[in-house]
């Protein structure tokens, strides 16, 4: 039923589909269709508004557009979203023939680009409408994930993600918050690296003492490597010596493992190539 004003250019029809389905089809009548011309436009306005000027402009638009010369083999079309921001609608988002979207620019690289204006950068914002953050509320969330893959069962789980995690609860001065890095093995991903906010790393590891900032804790739980790969210089935490309440810390570079337990007053002997230095380390 169309109870105001049905508009027509070139040509549009009103149809019922074999599944009994209302279908309305813009079409145009252009027997040469080529890049840039546009395939049919629904808009927006309020041609009727007092305020005159750009109260009657349209305020809105979608349109398809063609992105190529149209030939027997080809008929690859955009569609275009238009908004209007003091001015007539103009374009701020197109959905491109290959399915990538691009947020204010017309050339998206990718299934999704955001660009940001001159001198600006894009940006995308992952928020929640929670009300009250606690300490360990996710913000926002980047999965990485193969979802189609036939083998199934571990393969199509999470395989990595990262994440923004309250470290407390938030309130109109605090906004503590840690960013983690997740992957999975055989899993889905879990968690394996966390920036703090106080900017301590920590590897395999989430507290790191009292008022840390700016440490590299790494957890004494890992599997000590068995060779190095030459040109690399590893360093690592291994319980197997001082004990699970004693992490000592091992360097290896290429096939040579240095190793101490650092307490009061020592040295951390390194080898390199087969040669021996010592790092004297003295209790303050």
């Amino acid at each position: 039923m169309l109870n105001d004003k049905f508009e027509v250019v070139n040509e549009a029809t009103l149809t019922v589909n074999s599944d009994g389905v209302g279908q309305l089809a813009l079409e145009s009548n252009d027997t040469t269709v080529v890049d840039g011309d546009k395939l049919g436009i629904i808009t927006f306005s309020a041609p009727s508004e007092a305020s005159g000027t750009d109260a009657i402009l349209v305020g809105g638009s979608i349109w398809a557009e063609a992105d190529d010369t149209f030939s027997a083999s080809n008929n690859d079309t955009d569609i275009v979203f238009a908004t209007g921001s003091t001015a007539a609608a103009a374009e701020v988002m197109r959905l491109d023939s290959s399915g990538q979207l691009g947020i204010n620019c017309t050339d998206a690289g990718t299934l999704l680009e955001v660009r940001g204006d001159a001198a600006a950068a894009g940006v995308c914002t992952l928020s929640t409408a929670e009300l009250t953050v606690v300490d360990g509320d996710k913000l926002g969330q980047l999965n990485f994930q193969a979802p189609l893959t036939t083998a199934g069962t571990d393969s199509i789980l999470v395989a990595a993600a990262i994440w923004a995690e309250a470290n407390a609860t938030f309130s109109a001065s605090v906004n503590t918050t840690d960013i983690v890095f997740a992957v999975g093995k055989s899993e889905a991903a879990a968690e394996k690296m966390r920036l703090s906010a106080d900017g301590n790393l920590g590897i395999g590891v989430t507290a790191f003492g009292t008022s840390g900032t700016n440490v590299i804790g790494i957890t004494a739980d890992g599997t000590v490597p068995s060779s190095s790969p030459a040109g690399m210089v590893q360093i690592f935490a291994d319980d197997s010596s001082g004990g699970s309440a004693n992490a000592t810390l091992a360097i290896r570079t290429e096939e040579t493992v240095a190793t101490e337990v650092l307490a009061g007053d020592s040295s951390l002997n390194i080898w390199v190539n087969g040669t021996e230095y010592h790092w004297i380390l003295r209790a303050v």
